[in-house]
C-alpha cells in the first residue's frame, strides 16, 4: 500500500467539509505534518486510532468511514498480502484468572521500557500461552498495534492440534514456508519492513537454535516487538528473559473460605470444577481439601486444570488422598488427552535439559520440605563448595520452573515442586543420572 488512494480520500473528505490541514489536525489531535504526509501519500498504515479519530471529525458514515479504513490498510494493487492484514491476536476461550502482576510487567516493559525481544519461559502448562494471548490483547487494544500470532508446532507440522497452517494469517502469507521454520522467519522480514508489528511466537522449540533467525528479523525490521514462549530462554542479544512460575498457593492451615476464594490458584481451580461439577461449592467444609490440592499441585496451571476433571466422579476428601500418594496422576488429565494431560512428559522435558549444577541442587536439597536458601544449598562452606556456581544452578531451577521461590523481604527461600520430587523419586533426571530426592 503506497498511501495513495488513501490520501487522496481523506483530501476528498477534508474540503468536503471545509477544513484546512491545520483545522484538521487541531480536531483529530494530529501535527499538520502528519496530516499533510498522510494526504501526500508519504505516510503508509496510519495507526486505526488515527483513522478513527479522522473519521470522527469529518463525520463520515459508515458505508465512508469503511472506505477510508479499507484504504489505509489495503495492500496495493498486485502486490503480496501485507502482514499488516493479521491486526488481531486469537480471542481467549475464557478469561484469565490472576497474573494480573505478570502482565503489568510484559505491558511496561513492551510499550514503555521499550524492551523489543521478551521471552516468557517455564514449564509446559504454567501458563505462558495464556499470559501471551492477553498480553497481545492489551497491546492491540491499548496501542493499537497489528498483533501476528505465530503458533510454532503448527508451522514445524501444517496439520498439527493448533489448527490448519492454511487457516492462520502466517499460514496466508507464507504458504511457501510450512514445515521450514527458519525459511519462516527470513520470508517475515520483507513483509514486515518497518511497520510497527507485535509478533507472538507460542512455543517455539529452543532446541532448534532460531536465535541468529529472529535476530536479523529484528534487524531487518527495526519497529518490531517479538514475544515468544518456550521451555528455555533462546539466548539471543537483547533478549529479555521472564521466567513464569506457579501460581500462588494457600499457606498451611489453610484459612477460611472467604479468604481462600482470593487466592489465584483456588480460584483458577474452583472456575474449572464448576465446568464439571457445576453444583460444587468452596465452603467451610470443602475448603481445607482444596487448599491442600492446590499446595500438592504447586499452583501449576495444567495439573490445578486436570485435577478439576477428576471431580467429576470423585469427592474433595478423596481427590486429596489421590494428590497426597501420586500428585502426578491427578495433575495428569483422567481421559489422557489435550495439550498438557501427560504431566510426567512435560516435567520430564525440562528436568531432562538441566546442567550437572541444577541436578545436583536438585538431589541435594529435593528432600526438605522446608524453605531454603542459595547459602543452604551450596553447604556448610560456600566457598569451597562453589557458591557461585550454586547461584547460577538455582538460577536455572528457577527458570525452568521447577523451584518455588518464598521471600520475606531479607531472603529468598526456595522449595523443589512437589511434582519435581515425586517424579524424580519415579525415575533419573537427565540422562541416566539418578538424582535420590525424598519423597513428594
Amino acid at each position: 500500500m503506497d498511501g495513495t488512494h488513501f490520501g487522496e480520500l481523506l483530501r476528498a473528505h477534508r474540503n468536503r467539509r471545509g477544513l484546512t490541514q491545520r483545522q484538521l489536525a487541531d480536531l483529530a489531535t494530529l501535527s499538520v505534518r502528519a496530516v499533510r504526509n498522510l494526504e501526500l501519500g508519504k505516510a503508509q498504515r496510519p495507526r486505526q486510532e488515527t483513522v478513527r479519530l479522522l473519521s470522527e471529525v469529518l463525520r463520515l458514515n459508515d458505508s465512508r468511514r469503511a472506505e477510508l479504513e479499507s484504504a489505509a490498510y489495503a495492500p496495493a494493487p498486485g502486490s503480496r498480502q501485507g502482514i499488516g492484514e493479521s491486526v488481531a491476536p486469537p480471542a481467549p476461550t475464557a478469561p484469565m484468572i490472576g497474573r494480573i502482576a505478570e502482565l503489568d510487567a510484559l505491558m511496561r516493559m513492551l510499550t514503555v521500557d521499550g524492551h523489543r525481544s521478551l521471552s516468557i519461559v517455564g514449564l509446559g502448562g504454567i501458563g505462558k500461552t495464556r499470559l501471551a494471548l492477553e498480553l497481545a490483547g492489551a497491546v492491540h487494544a491499548g496501542c493499537g498495534w497489528p498483533v501476528l500470532w505465530l503458533p510454532w508446532q503448527c508451522l514445524l507440522d501444517p496439520g498439527a492440534g493448533y489448527g490448519r497452517l492454511a487457516d492462520l494469517p502466517v499460514g496466508m502469507l507464507l504458504p511457501e514456508a510450512a514445515g521450514d521454520p527458519r525459511r519462516a522467519l527470513a520470508a517475515l522480514g520483507p513483509l514486515i519492513g518497518d511497520c510497527r508489528l507485535l509478533l507472538v511466537i507460542d512455543g517455539l522449540d529452543a532446541d532448534g537454535d532460531h536465535a541468529a533467525e529472529l535476530a536479523g528479523l529484528l534487524q531487518r525490521c527495526p519497529r518490531l516487538r517479538v514475544v515468544v514462549t518456550a521451555r528455555t530462554p533462546l539466548r539471543t542479544a537483547g533478549e529479555q528473559v521472564v521466567p513464569l512460575g506457579p501460581m500462588p498457593v494457600p499457606g498451611d492451615p489453610a484459612v477460611g473460605a472467604a479468604e481462600l476464594a482470593r487466592i489465584e490458584s483456588v480460584r483458577l481451580l474452583v472456575s474449572h470444577v464448576h465446568r464439571f461439577h457445576p453444583g460444587f461449592r468452596l465452603d467451610e467444609a470443602t475448603a481445607p481439601a482444596v487448599a491442600a490440592i492446590c499446595r500438592r499441585l504447586d499452583g501449576v496451571p495444567s495439573a490445578l486444570g486436570h485435577a478439576a476433571e477428576w471431580f467429576l466422579t470423585e469427592g474433595p476428601a478423596d481427590l486429596l488422598a489421590l494428590a497426597t500418594h501420586s500428585p502426578l496422576v491427578l495433575a495428569s488429565s483422567p481421559s489422557g488427552s489435550g495439550q498438557h494431560a501427560d504431566a510426567r512428559r512435560h516435567l520430564g522435558r525440562s528436568l531432562a535439559v538441566l546442567p550437572e549444577a541444577g541436578r545436583r541442587v536438585l538431589e541435594r536439597m529435593g528432600g526438605r520440605t522446608e524453605p531454603w536458601t542459595v547459602a543452604e544449598a551450596a553447604g556448610p562452606d560456600p566457598e569451597a563448595s562453589g557458591y557461585a556456581e550454586t547461584t547460577r544452578a538455582v538460577h536455572g531451577l528457577l527458570v525452568h520452573g521447577l523451584l518455588r521461590e518464598t521471600a520475606d523481604g531479607l531472603r529468598r527461600r526456595f522449595t523443589v515442586l512437589n511434582l519435581v520430587r515425586a517424579l524424580t523419586a519415579e525415575r533419573p533426571v537427565g540422562a541416566g543420572v539418578p538424582v535420590p530426592v525424598g519423597g513428594a
